[in-house]
């Protein structure tokens, strides 16, 4: 839930509030090692997915699956910094006073801390 929460506050802090590509593409990637266990696990017909069964197999399959969803959230904090960083910077050209942006950095560097820790 930490990165999901992640991806959106990115999303609406970037300036057109748009999602990164390279984080769907790692959610994408994520969910394909999950089919993979499902697939193995209920597929009839095992002679089609070859050398796939047991537990190493799906233990494989949860680790990178894992991996995606860490690396979707690190891709998130990424575009999140560079939106904030942006619009900081054309705060500050125009002399404003909002600090919006540095309380959105603030406060994603903390959910950002709160996933490391959980590691």
């Amino acid at each position: 839930m930490q990165a999901k929460s992640l991806i959106l506050s990115s999303e609406e802090v970037d300036p057109d509030y748009r999602s990164n590509l390279q984080t769907i593409k790692e959610l994408r990637d994520a969910f394909d090692h999950l089919m993979r266990i499902i697939v193995e696990r209920f597929s009839d017909d095992k002679s089609a997915l070859g050398d796939t069964s047991g537990s190493e197999y799906f233990q494989k399959n949860i680790q990178k699956s894992i991996g995606h969803v860490y690396r979707a959230a690190f891709d998130a904090l990424d575009g999140a910094v560079m939106s904030l960083r942006e619009k900081i910077i054309s705060k500050k050209q125009t002399h404003l006073t909002n600090r919006r942006p540095l309380k959105c950095l603030l406060r994603l560097q903390n959910k950002f801390t709160r996933i490391l820790t959980i590691c």
